[in-house]
């Protein structure tokens, strides 16, 4: 195979290098990055011998070096790296990645080299030197958007730490992997954050957005049982009927509709200026607008990813919605399901135009007010 011939390559070719080059290849290959001259005589301490070694390297096609005398020397190719690394004596590996990470950490930008710092010391099994600069690492990730990278050195992190650090890494690794649209990852952080949250709202928060995301990448068979559960603690009622019941909850629909749709643009300035009270503790807040309020948040945030997976439930869900929008919601509530309310009915009206006439003006009557 081409690869058994890469070895048989690299292998022939390593046991033909002097000592001295043997042991420089162990830093280039452990340096996660290019490397230069310089850094390799201080890792070494070989002095001159160092520009002969690499030269060595260069002519056995063991390494690539651009002559820039910058950062610029790299093994040519990944699986040569790889093989070397299987190959090195543990306490060799273990010591070189430790002299990366004391020589990087001196350098005057710490901060800059702070993931591969991290990597080198949990590589020689130095977790506890390797946590700040992981916190670090993860902090310059997301603080460069990249959200991914972000979420994995919180992973890490999280194995490290406990109490009020845990939390605020467990709820980094949720939004770092959600924001990265990573829904399968971000799902299970989130299931925990539900599974170890104090207040009542903040657990159905992080359950509606774990079950959201789970729809979103087609983990139905997970999600199911989840979503099973919250609406028989939220009290919505889903059932599977024929045609007839969509008939009547289309019926049903344009009439909340209409009943949302009379709301005073004063109500909805003063909603807005107020801002919305999504985190009120539960001992604060009467438990049935407490439970209101989050089935409002379920319908709503649930019946965007399922419409095109479970249409009647769907359904269902924006009309429970509107009805509890009617009831308990404030102005923006109102308009938020008066407008979907307004949409569904559309959509379900099919081929009467006089129903989707009647919906336009109703949807144009909401967005009017905002």
């Amino acid at each position: 195979s081409n690869l058994g011939d890469v070895d048989r390559f690299w292998r022939a070719r390593f046991n033909r290098l002097s000592s001295e080059a043997k042991s420089i290849l162990a830093f280039i290959g452990t340096g996660d990055a290019p490397v230069s001259i310089s850094q390799l005589t201080e890792l070494t301490g070989l002095g001159e011998e160092v520009d002969v070694s690499v030269f060595e390297l260069v002519r056995q096609r063991l390494v690539n070096d651009d002559a820039t005398g910058k950062e610029c020397i790299t093994v040519v190719h990944d699986r040569i790296a790889q093989g070397l690394i299987e190959n090195l004596d543990p306490n060799e590996l273990h010591q070189a990645h430790l002299s990366w990470a004391a020589l990087l950490s001196k350098e005057n930008r710490p901060r800059d080299f702070a993931g591969r710092i991290a990597g080198h010391y949990y590589a020689a099994n130095k977790d506890g030197s390797a946590l700040p600069f992981a916190i670090m690492a993860a902090d310059n990730a997301d603080r460069a958007f990249a959200k991914s990278e972000a979420g994995e050195w919180h992973e890490r992190v999280l194995q490290q730490v406990a109490g009020d650090a845990r939390d605020k890494h467990l709820r980094d690794a949720a939004r770092c992997f959600h924001e990265a649209d990573l829904p399968d990852k971000a799902s299970g952080y989130y299931l925990i954050l539900a599974d170890e949250a104090r207040d009542t709202r903040e657990r159905y928060s992080f359950q509606i957005i774990a079950i959201q995301l789970l729809v979103r990448c087609g983990q139905m068979e997970q999600a199911r049982p989840l979503f099973a559960n919250l609406v028989n603690e939220l009290g919505i009622e889903i059932h599977q009927h024929g045609s007839d019941s969509t008939l009547e909850h289309r019926q049903n629909l344009t009439r909340l509709a209409a009943k949302l749709s009379v709301v005073k643009s004063c109500d909805i300035e003063s909603a807005i200026r107020s801002g919305p009270q999504l985190t009120s503790p539960a001992s604060t807040a009467d438990a049935s607008d407490l439970i209101a309020n989050c089935a409002m948040d379920f319908c709503s945030e649930i019946s965007r990813p399922m419409a095109m997976l479970d249409f009647r439930s769907t359904m269902q869900l924006v009309l429970h919605g509107s009805e509890l929008a009617l009831r308990h919601g404030n102005p923006v509530d109102k308009i938020h399901f008066g407008t979907m309310a307004s949409t569904w009915t559309a959509l379900l009206s099919g081929r009467d135009r006089e129903v989707c006439d009647q919906s336009l003006q109703t949807l144009r009557k909401q967005l009017a007010k905002l």
